[in-house]
């Protein structure tokens, strides 16, 4: 874990959303039993649940983006480790990107294992907590993985998201 990248991550979550940061700094992420899963690539696994692909986390957040429609608004629903914001954003249409944290200790922690600059010093990026939020909002994507690991406190959020994701798919099969 690094201090110094934490810092710094720190810095520009204070400026851009000064409410939020002194949240993720009172959480304890020595107490996450994170470990680093390996394949091709590697990724972060929390009671053995994979926040990305361990073989390709590029390619996974691709994937994931060419589910959404090119509109000027997206939510993100969990953070994972940042790939797929950084493939949204290069989208020339997005004009904001709503990324809701499911799991602000996880997120703490992430914080502090890898970079995260291009993403949240995006103007379009804005950054919440999910558990102050009352209803969903779409078009969204929620990363399966975070849907798993949800915090208690994003508990509703959680089964809203869970409801939506199988009402389409309940539309899809059965209409």
């Amino acid at each position: 874990m690094s201090d110094d990248l934490f810092n710094q991550h720190g810095r520009l979550i204070s400026q851009r959303w000064p409410a939020l940061w002194p949240r993720l700094l009172a959480q304890d992420v020595e107490s996450l039993p994170a470990e680093l899963t390996e394949g091709l690539g590697s990724t972060l696994s929390l009671h053995g649940i994979q926040l990305t692909s361990r073989h390709d986390r590029v390619k996974e957040a691709e994937l994931q983006a060419a589910t959404l429609p090119d509109v000027p608004v997206l939510h993100l629903y969990g953070t994972g480790l940042g790939d797929l914001q950084k493939v949204l954003l290069t989208r020339p249409r997005l004009e904001t990107l709503h990324v809701h944290i499911m799991h602000h200790n996880l997120f703490t922690l992430v914080l502090a294992l890898l970079e995260h600059d291009e993403w949240l010093q995006d103007p379009r990026v804005e950054l919440s907590l999910a558990a102050d939020e009352q209803e969903i909002v779409l078009p969204f994507f929620a990363l399966p993985s975070e849907l798993e690991l949800a915090e208690d406190a994003a508990c509703r959020i959680r089964g809203r998201l869970v409801s939506e994701v199988m009402a389409t798919y309940t539309k899809q099969r059965f209409v």
